[in-house]
């Protein structure tokens, strides 16, 4: 049976996506596009996102896409667009003029000169981006590389949007029964109305819910009181935060320092901490999973089906690799009444490097 959560989440759904303003932004992106390198040509793919950048060179041939000479770094909080601009420089390949980049951050998506741009609308995580908010994140780099004496053209998309164009290589499934999610450091998702319009929502803004008592704390002394309310409850940026809170009030004196931390303490921790962490990850997995329920039945009534099989798509370290996350994830969905058969929860390796580089190819 559906929870408050879920119905609250389809009922928002569905005011997006007939143009009623509420938390969830409902970014649509036109997927057409022209190719902007020639068989075998090199690229540049970059991902950047809560904290964690990866590098790829990339060329197209016989259909596959070749990755070389990989590079990943663990990133600090990007509070200006000149800490942005250094790390794309710093990771950026000489001689390169054409780089995809996947920016795991807010963007009211658009197109500009035949290529995908975003503007800053948001600052998640702690990424406050002075200089750069409100602004268009591509042509600023372009800009900013220009002085530099580099012409180079940026071809831009959400994190969600680079996990959307990966489901192409699924087959088996339309885009329009796929949904693309990030469950790591953030928490989004996105979806298909069609195989050329991919929607952003957003979902770490979601707010028609019952925040938990330390959810409101953390909002409470965050840098964007009111925002991303969903994601200071799921997002491995926050979830060790929960953890001192409670063992804070229980008199432990125990702090840990990051999320990871928190998976370790479930495996090895001692009892009574443990419990704590258990109840973390465990409010955590509720709400993504009732997401994802609510994103099925938005789907059913969306495409006027009783039921039908759904890809999920889903990017993130907490998701994956968290102590027993998924499997909490898949115990609440049943809970919810969900048929487990009737999804699909998958990745790939490198999806968003994968996904982003498909930016320069048409479609």
């Amino acid at each position: 049976m559906p929870s408050p959560f879920t119905k609250s989440l389809v009922k928002e759904l569905l005011e997006a996506s007939q143009g009623q303003e509420n938390s969830i932004k409902y970014l649509k992106s036109d997927l057409t596009r022209k190719s902007l390198v020639q068989e075998g040509e090199l690229f540049q793919v970059i991902m950047i996102g809560g904290s964690h950048l990866e590098s790829a060179l990339v060329k197209f041939e016989k259909g596959e896409f070749l990755m070389l000479n990989f590079k990943e770094t663990e990133i600090e909080k990007l509070t200006t667009n000149q800490i942005f601009f250094d790390y794309i420089e710093n990771f950026l390949e000489p001689e390169i003029k054409i780089v995809a980049l996947n920016f795991a951050y807010p963007i009211a998506p658009f197109t500009r000169d035949g290529r995908f741009d975003g503007k800053l609308v948001a600052k998640p995580k702690g990424h406050t981006f002075k200089g750069l908010y409100q602004k268009n994140v591509g042509e600023e780099l372009e800009k900013y590389f220009l002085e530099k004496g580099r012409e180079i053209n940026f071809t831009i998309c959400n994190d969600t949007t680079a996990i959307g164009l990966s489901s192409f290589d699924w087959t088996d499934f339309r885009p329009e029964d796929s949904i693309t999610g990030v469950v790591g450091t953030g928490f989004n998702f996105g979806l298909f109305e069609n195989k050329k319009t991919f929607v952003n929502l957003e979902l770490g803004n979601f707010n028609k819910f019952e925040q938990t008592k330390t959810g409101k704390i953390i909002d409470d002394h965050s840098n964007n009181k009111g925002f991303q309310l969903l994601e200071k409850e799921v997002g491995g940026g926050y979830l060790y935060q929960h953890f001192n809170y409670l063992v804070k009030e229980s008199g432990s004196g125990l702090e840990i320092k990051n999320t990871k931390e928190l998976s370790i303490l479930l495996a090895t921790g001692k009892f009574a901490d443990k419990e704590h962490a258990l109840q973390v990850y465990k409010c955590s997995a509720e709400f993504v999973a009732g997401t994802i329920f609510g994103l099925y039945e938005f789907k059913k009534i969306q495409n006027k089906f009783e039921n039908f099989k759904m890809l999920v798509l889903i990017e993130g370290s907490l998701y994956w690799k968290g102590y027993q996350f998924k499997e909490m994830v898949n115990q609440k969905l049943l809970e919810l009444g969900m048929d487990l058969n009737n999804l699909k929860i998958d990745q790939t390796r490198k999806i968003g490097l994968k996904g982003a580089a498909r930016l320069v190819l048409a479609g």
